[in-house]
């Protein structure tokens, strides 16, 4: 599915949702931004031809993001379950309200962060 045609699907069913090309020197993709909760950053980009929903905890504004390097293994073991288990709820609440071709996993511990190519890489 395209993300202008999950972008319509969202708007349909009354999702406040915002439609954004960004283009830095480091990152150029399309996203939609998916407004639910205040804590949570969340957003779809297409990853092979696929909806992907990435989901962060959301920081202050002028947060330095250097400093997450510092941040202990414990803490960044309790963020990325909390954002495993807001991605599983959001994902549900699309699959309830009927929204098709996004992802969908059973339990929260599948739930993956970040997309993983299963193409063939090949070293040489």
């Amino acid at each position: 599915m395209k993300l202008k045609d999950l972008e319509t699907k969202l708007v349909e069913k009354d999702f406040d949702v915002k439609f954004v090309k960004v283009d830095t020197d480091k990152v150029k993709q399309e996203r939609i931004y998916l407004n639910l909760d205040k804590a949570f950053s969340t957003y779809f980009i297409d990853f092979e031809g696929k909806p992907f929903l990435y989901v962060y905890i959301s920081r202050q504004k002028g947060f330095d993001y250097s400093t997450i390097k510092t941040f202990s293994e414990e803490v960044l073991n309790e963020e990325n379950s909390k954002c495993r288990s807001a991605k599983l709820k959001i994902l549900n609440i699309l699959k309830q309200e009927g929204i098709e071709g996004v992802e969908f996993y059973e339990n929260e511990s599948d739930v993956p962060l970040k997309p993983a190519s299963k193409k063939k890489k090949i070293e040489l």
